[in-house]
């Protein structure tokens, strides 16, 4: 599914497990929004989300050491958590991809993986 497209998935049972799996295995990737909820039918949007369509909050909230990052991109993380990243880039010549991968890297040197990773794992 293309970045920024849904799907509605009907079905006579919540589909809890799936998104539990959605989450275990493509961690940040799609977003689920409830359009009915029983008790005939279970309504769900699921929207794949844009890679660069974050917040400053939803950075900080799963990659704590993303201040790091988004202070040499001269992004002032703590003055609005509900910004778009893309929105608080003041560099024309930088992207949002930019900045995930410098994080992507972070991580990788510290041991662990950014949920926002575009790697082969999570495509």
């Amino acid at each position: 599914m293309p970045e920024g497209e849904s799907i509605v998935l009907a079905h006579l049972n919540d589909p809890v497990p799936l998104h539990k799996l959605f989450e275990k295995e493509l961690p940040g990737k799609f977003e689920w929004s409830y359009l009915k909820k029983g008790p005939d039918v279970f309504e769900v949007s699921i929207r794949k989300i844009k890679r660069d369509d974050f917040t400053v909050n939803e950075l900080m909230e799963r990659f704590p050491a993303a201040a790091h990052v988004l202070t040499r991109y001269n992004i002032k993380y703590y003055l609005d958590g509900k910004v778009k990243v893309k929105h608080m880039i003041t560099d024309p010549r930088v992207k949002v991809n930019d900045i995930l991968d410098e994080m992507n890297a972070l991580s990788d040197h510290l041991g662990f993986q950014i949920l926002f990773s575009h790697g082969v794992r999570n495509t």
